[in-house]
């Protein structure tokens, strides 16, 4: 049962027009894309009656009372969802526990509501649990082990002989004697229910996890870095079995009736022994990741595995085959979402590769298997239809046929962590990485040559080409820019106050917006040459995804904040959250039907309740009329002092629009909009501050020679 500690171990200006908000004011914006189900699995637990309960990353508990074939959640008392591990006791009754400080919870009735039990625990996150055969609770925290004899109402820490330290693993066998993996220090075993303790070997390791043949009574411990170990004598000796292992670093270890000992790894999948640990074979047909963080085996011996990102798979034959087994639990990691031209939604995800929805419905296919290794940072279209996809371990990867099958191209690419993808018009393709700069590929990825010159910084997070073929790579040093296919680039971050880039756009008019982490947005109207900062409505300032529709609304994902909707080219943005269950998104698309799909970190793909075209205000509420309201307040300035006042005006259909400050000569003081607006109801604030006192006239200029100018008075 692994801790998330383990887990995360293994991974480390004036404001321009602002428009009231849509129809979808009364409704949610947002609806949950049936998925992709999946995630990451901390803890798999069985209990007496056969139900099946699993811990994931973001969202706590589970349970299937089918044998994994549907979950729900099961959180009810949990004060946190950060649970690291959970036991079934021989009562039936389940403790989970925390990685918060809250200690651990207690279930009487499979999970439908916990209670906290923690009375002597001294806030450490819990590790992990074990029960024994008179139902004594042991927990392994990041301080000590701790012990309960009352059914978890009361713990105490058992100091003797055993240091303080973090206990990631703990089993009790038949005989009642427990040991305890530490942290660096090896195996402790206690032959007295815990009251003292003794150091049996294997000193500097880290163990992870321990089983125990119930045939033989052999005891099997895997570490960080050493792979497996075996004990014939009760933890007196211990001796490495690594024959056919390789992968030296195992999460979790389980063993079936038959003596099957069952081993998850770090990037290896799952290898399986059956003469007692004298040799290892992989078994990882059919499953979706190469990460395997739990294991549990109930009563008929049908085996499931938690990945670290797919969440969790079954197998009935003894790890012969593996079928996914996660309908109902979302706790998925999206990290890229593209549509293709039929309005197709592919996601990618933390570990379970590129998934493609079919249909309006959302249901989601994993049609790549385990083609693809770890996170899929990018994905993007050719024009030839062909996909491609940007991972954290496998490089690029081309399909050619909607994604059922996935070719690696990395013949010439000296790191294989991309994190951003682009495509010009005459098909090059750009691959940004973590740590190497930028590649290029003129025969559609058949070869890569690096392209660095004049790049200062190797870690390439964003990549957009303009319709000249301009490249712009956003890195962690600013913007940079290649007007000559790549061949040099230069560093553009004039008016920039935060060079910390995470997501590039560029909009019809050739304007580029660069999403910043804790800066906000940036716009650049003069091909990069000069940015501004548009951040005005934007109330969380760590951007790191774009959209654009057709209408050129901008949509801007940010890392807590949710989504916000920019539409009028940036200078205003308002939240768009309604209906969105996680405020992390990670990844952003509009499909060719005007959907628009998030892609979030913990709770898979949402997708907008209508197209786009239909978010503005309907058809029959828009103005008829070009108009310019009097400002408001007006007068405005009195004390206490408030230099701003409102402008409204109404635009009957899509035009372009200026709106200017004139002072009594005649001359211009300040120009408010200068940019083309979507039909509807918009206002701009003015500030005045610096402005002495006085009349002031504001005019309007619109398509079909419309004028209209108004007076407003400031007073100080």
């Amino acid at each position: 049962m692994k801790p998330r500690t383990i887990f995360f171990w293994l991974v480390l200006s004036l404001a321009a027009v602002s428009t009231p908000q849509s129809a979808f004011s009364q409704t949610n914006f947002w609806q949950q894309f049936n998925g992709p189900y999946g995630g990451v699995m901390y803890a798999l637990a069985v209990d007496t009656s056969g139900f099946l309960y699993a811990v994931t990353e973001v969202n706590g508990i589970f349970r299937s009372t089918d044998k994994g074939a549907t979950w729900k959640p099961v959180n009810q008392g949990l004060s946190s969802k950060f649970i690291n591990t959970i036991v079934a006791g021989r009562n039936g009754h389940l403790f989970a526990g925390d990685d918060d400080g809250k200690g651990v919870f207690r279930s009487t009735d499979k999970g439908e509501t916990w209670q906290q039990v923690s009375n002597g625990l001294d806030g450490s996150r819990i590790f992990s649990l074990a029960v024994n055969a008179q139902g004594h609770l042991f927990a392994g925290t990041s301080t000590g082990v701790f012990r309960s004899i009352n059914n978890g109402d009361n713990w105490v820490l058992l100091s003797n002989g055993l240091p303080r330290n973090g206990y990631f693993a703990l089993v009790v066998n038949a005989n009642g004697h427990v040991f305890a993996g530490a942290s660096g220090r090896g195996v402790y075993r206690s032959t007295d229910n815990g009251e003292t303790w003794a150091n049996v070997g294997l000193d500097g390791a880290t163990i992870f996890a321990f089983a125990i043949n119930p045939a033989t009574r052999d005891i099997f411990l895997g570490t960080n870095r050493f792979g497996i170990f075996r004990s014939l004598d009760n933890g007196d000796t211990w001796a490495q079995v690594n024959n056919g292992l390789t992968n030296p670093t195992v999460l979790i270890l389980a063993v079936n009736s038959k003596g099957a000992v069952f081993a998850g790894t770090n990037g290896g999948g799952i290898f399986i022994s059956t003469n007692n640990g004298e040799s290892w074979a992989a078994a990882n047909n059919g499953l979706g990741s190469d990460t395997v963080t739990t294991l549990a085996i109930n009563a008929q011996d049908q085996i499931f595995s938690g990945t670290g990102g797919a969440g969790v798979y079954h197998s009935s034959d003894d790890g012969g085959s593996w079928a996914h087994a996660s309908a109902g639990m979302i706790d998925t990691k999206i990290y890229s979402v593209t549509t293709n031209a039929k309005g197709q939604v592919f996601a990618g995800t933390q570990q379970a590769g590129v998934l493609r929805s079919n249909d309006q419905s959302g249901s989601w296919t994993q049609p790549n298997g385990d083609a693809i290794k770890g996170r899929v940072f990018a994905l993007v279209f050719n024009s030839a239809g062909q996909l491609f996809a940007g991972s954290e371990k496998s490089g690029v990867l081309r399909s050619s046929d909607n994604g059922d099958s996935w070719t690696r191209i990395n013949n010439g690419l000296t790191n294989l962590d991309i994190r951003s993808l682009a495509i010009d018009a005459n098909g090059r393709l750009f691959a940004g990485t973590l740590g190497d700069g930028v590649f290029i590929s003129a025969d559609n990825g058949e070869s890569w040559t690096p392209s660095n010159t004049g790049l200062t910084s190797g870690i390439i997070v964003a990549l957009a080409v303009n319709s000249q073929g301009h490249i712009f790579a956003g890195t962690l040093s600013g913007v940079f820019r290649s007007t000559d296919r790549g061949a040099s680039w230069k560093q553009i971050i004039i008016g920039l106050t935060n060079v910390d880039m995470r997501a590039l756009i560029i909009n019809q008019s050739g304007h580029v917006f660069a999403g910043t982490y804790g800066g906000g947005i940036f716009r650049s109207t003069d091909n990069g040459d000069t940015w501004v900062a548009v951040s005005l409505g934007l109330t969380f300032r760590f951007v790191i995804a774009f959209a654009i529709d057709k209408q050129g609304y901008i949509f801007a994902g940010t890392e807590g904040g949710g989504l916000f909707r920019s539409i009028d080219n940036g200078g205003n943005w308002a939240p768009l959250n309604t209906g969105l269950s996680s405020l992390f998104v990670r990844a952003l698309a509009v499909n060719t039907n005007g959907y628009v799909f998030a892609g979030t970190i913990g709770v898979g793909v949402f997708r907008s309740a209508q197209p786009t075209t239909s978010v503005n205000e309907p058809a029959t509420n828009l103005p008829r009329d070009f108009s310019l309201a009097q400002n408001f307040p007006n007068p405005f300035g009195r004390l206490p002092f408030n230099p701003t006042t409102t402008i409204a005006f109404t635009l009957p259909r899509l035009s372009h629009v200026t709106l200017k400050v004139f002072n009594q000569l005649g001359e211009e003081v300040a120009t408010l909009v200068d940019q083309k607006l979507p039909a509807g109801r918009h206002q701009t604030p003015l500030d005045a501050s610096g402005w002495p006192s006085g009349v002031y006239f504001y005019r309007l200029q619109a398509e079909d020679n419309f004028v209209s100018t108004r007076k407003l008075m400031l007073v100080k």
